[in-house]
């Protein structure tokens, strides 16, 4: 079954689900809101700053990636191709030709079968990026490796 895990599964394995007298312990909804507002400081953070979070335990690197594709891999716009008869790409000129992703870097992490697990970002965070290259020019503190 190839079901993706969410905050309520991973919350079946917190352990201090069950010691209701610990310090640790919170209840479902009260775990789900603590991982969804660190989630969101942590984009928002990556957005802005463009600098590098370490994931705790040795689970690799998130950060903002900006590439430039070259010519032949640019998307095409197909409005702009249809208007002019001919195959016109997308310029991206308000970043200077370069895109951005969210990236998980996990080269150094020792973990069985890494390549099966993928970080997608959820669609507000990949918005919220776009709309921050395009009004504030934020494209220029990412790094392009």
């Amino acid at each position: 079954m190839n079901r993706r895990k969410t905050l309520r599964d991973i919350y079946k394995e917190y352990p201090y689900i069950n010691d209701a007298s610990s310090i640790y312990y919170v209840e479902q909804m009260e775990y789900i809101n603590i991982n969804k507002d660190f989630y969101t400081l942590l984009s928002l953070y990556l957005i802005e700053t463009g600098q590098v979070y370490k994931f705790p335990g040795g689970l690799g690197e998130l950060k903002i990636r900006k590439r430039k594709p070259p010519m032949d891999q640019q998307k095409i716009d197909y409005k702009r191709s249809k208007e002019a008869g001919k195959e016109l790409h997308f310029m991206n000129m308000h970043s200077n030709g370069y895109y951005a992703r969210f990236k998980w870097y996990k080269n150094r992490i020792s973990l069985a079968q890494k390549n099966t697990f993928k970080f997608v970002p959820v669609r507000w965070a990949k918005r919220s990026l776009a709309k921050a290259i395009k009004e504030r020019n934020t494209i220029i503190r990412y790094n392009d490796i």
